[in-house]
């Protein structure tokens, strides 16, 4: 199996079971074979047609960025891949976890506004799950989540270093993906990937070896 075979499957079986489609109903609406949607999942068939890969987009009803994403992902890489070297580790949420591994293959695949732009909505989407106040903007958000020392403090002082966030927060009502660069993009998702590392990994990883090496009193030799 290739990594392009093996991207685009494994992309492939993350929309149709987010749509809640089994293979029967994905092929249904695809007009493809049960048999060619398994095949593509599997990294069987490295190539898809561009036919197959635009059915498959309507059946899944993508919306953008995820569209180009998942175009993209089809398609021959035109610069190093860069995905997640793993998969989401469990204490991430749900929806969080999906949002970096889309960012982290948009980033793979060249494409610097799809992946700021899922970079950013996980980094909105962490801060709404540690219950930061709403309808905010999104570096006022981090501020105050750090000023509860609920995020690292260092993660602030990088939020304000990020030009990208400020750029594309100033106004809640634009999304400013027009002036992304991929080296904006780059820095975006490496600061997405420590958010989620201090402030879901490591506490996890702690409260797990506090409970599984809790050492015990050594008994006194009499």
């Amino acid at each position: 199996m290739s990594d392009l075979g093996g991207s685009f499957g494994r992309l492939l079986r993350h929309h149709r079971l987010g749509a809640n489609l089994t293979h029967e109903a994905l092929a249904a609406r695809s007009g493809l074979s049960v048999d060619a949607i398994s095949m593509l999942e599997r990294g069987m068939r490295h190539s898809p047609r561009r036919s197959t890969v635009l059915a498959l987009v309507q059946a899944l009803r993508l919306p953008t960025p995820a569209r180009e994403v998942f175009l993209a992902a089809a398609e021959p890489p035109s610069v190093p891949s860069r995905p997640p070297s793993r998969p989401a580790p469990p204490s991430y949420p749900p929806t969080v976890a999906d949002d970096w591994t889309e960012a982290h293959a948009a980033l793979g695949a060249g494409l610097p506004k799809a992946a700021a732009a899922m970079a950013l909505r996980a980094i909105r989407g962490v801060c709404v799950d540690k219950k930061a106040k709403p309808d905010t903007r999104l570096y006022d958000q981090i501020e105050e989540l750090g000023r509860a020392q609920v995020f690292h403090p260092g993660l602030v002082d990088w939020a304000i270093q990020i030009h990208l966030v400020g750029a594309m927060v100033a106004h809640p009502d634009e999304d400013g993906l027009d002036s992304v660069k991929e080296e904006d993009a780059v820095g975006l998702v490496a600061f997405l990937d420590e958010l989620l590392r201090l402030t879901y990994e490591l506490p996890d990883r702690l409260a797990r070896l506090k409970a599984g090496t809790t050492p015990r009193r050594p008994k006194l030799v009499e």
